[in-house]
């Protein structure tokens, strides 16, 4: 692995420092917060599994920790441990690599290569989309210009992209029809996206999106994005103001949507 090793130490001094960490939160605390596990390593001394990425966002030790997954139920944890640096430990971490020590699990196979480790509770509610979040989505996409030449990394990126719920701007007129809005390409003129955000935050970054101080949206899913971006989009961008956009240009739509088991999920 050879990013951390103060986990693996096995000495008194090591074990010590973890108890430590460990000890000074026992309440769980959730943050913004995403890390897309790139390795993962158990403990020959210490229950826990350490998880190594990249940090977004902030976090301490006694934060919640929810490993996200396509493979497996989603299962919140807690931060026992944080090492941003060889052989030094620390109770708090911010936008940088780190090791994290994690509770209640034990396995690589809970913690698989590219899961996403987040302080956001995956949220739904049908009624009130200013409650949605993806932190699996926004983790894998936080990582996109580092793997996306790396075929497993792409088959989870899409997983997630497919099977997410997201929140698109709309025009409401006064006869309450409903009209969607385009972002254009800076660099090719008359070219439109149709913009999907994951969650608020990523919205409001930059609110020019909205022609008014009115924020209409809707909740939306892939397949219904898709439906609606072959009537005079260019594609479909998720986070086009950041963290990071992810551009699905039609022709990669076309190529995942004429997958077997995309249909086989989703219809024609």
């Amino acid at each position: 692995m050879g990013m951390f090793d103060f986990f693996k130490k096995d000495n008194a001094e090591a074990e010590a420092a973890v108890t430590a960490e460990e000890t000074k939160s026992t309440e769980m605390t959730r943050s913004r917060y995403t890390l897309m596990v790139e390795d993962a390593f158990t403990l020959k001394k210490k229950n826990g599994l350490v998880v190594v990425g990249h940090l977004h966002g902030e976090i301490k030790v006694g934060d919640a920790a929810y490993i996200c997954h396509h493979t497996k139920p989603m299962t919140c944890v807690k931060v026992l441990g944080i090492e941003i640096e060889k052989g030094k430990p620390a109770q708090s971490a911010s936008n940088q690599p780190v090791a994290l020590l994690l509770d209640c699990v034990s396995t690589r196979e809970e913690a698989p290569k590219f899961a996403v480790i987040s302080g956001m509770e995956p949220q739904v509610d049908e009624g009130d989309n200013t409650k949605l979040q993806n932190p699996m989505l926004l983790g894998l996409s936080m990582e996109y210009m580092r793997f996306v030449k790396e075929e497993q990394y792409l088959h989870t990126l899409i997983y997630a992209a497919t099977h997410a719920k997201y929140i698109t701007p709309v025009k409401v007129d006064e006869q309450s029809a409903v009209s969607f809005v385009g972002i254009g390409n800076p660099s090719v003129p008359g070219v439109t996206f149709l913009p999907l955000f994951t969650d608020w935050v990523a919205l409001n970054i930059d609110e020019s999106v909205f022609e008014s101080n009115k924020k209409d949206t809707m909740l939306m899913e892939f397949p219904d994005a898709v439906s609606v971006a072959k009537n005079g989009y260019e594609g479909i961008v998720i986070n086009p103001y950041g963290p990071v956009p992810v551009m699905m240009p039609g022709e990669l739509i076309n190529a995942i949507t004429s997958l077997e088991g995309y249909k086989d999920e989703f219809g024609e």
